[in-house]
């Protein structure tokens, strides 16, 4: 399922409705997903909301008999970064577009990269919709590539050592 199609069922989902009218100053923040080397997707869908107020963040995850909710957690960020609200009518480009030009973008900027899974999150990076893709090498790397959810164009790549030398 794509976040687009997901985030229409949440919307209708009774146990999202009454978390909704107890905390009105929560957005859409993201959409998580693990994913395989081939960008295959290995878990479950996770749709964030971020609350301004308690500067948490609470996680809806689509179970098997419908959505389980994950209690409000700290969020994974510095002080003075800014968790932006993601808007589904910003995102222009599909998941399948998404991951082909995530593949076409991985090959060119890290070719002599392996990659093992990953995750990808759907977001907003620098106040544009992004579809950002993370992957752990063989080398013991991270290898990033930030795909616009408007455009398809790739607007950030880069790779993290794991290990110190």
């Amino acid at each position: 399922m794509n976040p687009q199609d997901l985030f229409q069922e949440l919307s209708t989902d009774q146990l999202y409705k009454d978390w909704q009218k107890q905390n009105k100053n929560s957005y859409l923040s993201h959409f998580f997903v693990q994913i395989t080397a081939a960008m295959d997707v290995l878990s479950s869908w996770q749709v964030g909301f971020f609350n301004r107020d308690s500067q948490k963040i609470t996680i809806f995850e689509q179970g098997k008999k419908g959505f389980i909710i994950q209690p409000a957690a700290d969020v994974f960020k510095k002080d003075e970064d800014v968790v932006e609200a993601l808007s589904m009518k910003q995102v222009k480009i599909s998941l399948e577009e998404a991951k082909t030009k995530g593949k076409e973008e991985l090959a060119q900027v890290f070719p002599n990269e392996q990659m093992g899974d990953g995750f990808l999150i759907l977001q907003v990076f620098n106040h544009q919709p992004v579809w950002n893709f993370t992957f752990i090498t063989k080398t013991i790397k991270f290898a990033n590539v930030k795909i616009s959810a408007r455009s398809g164009k790739a607007v950030d790549t880069q790779t993290v050592d794991l290990v110190q030398k």
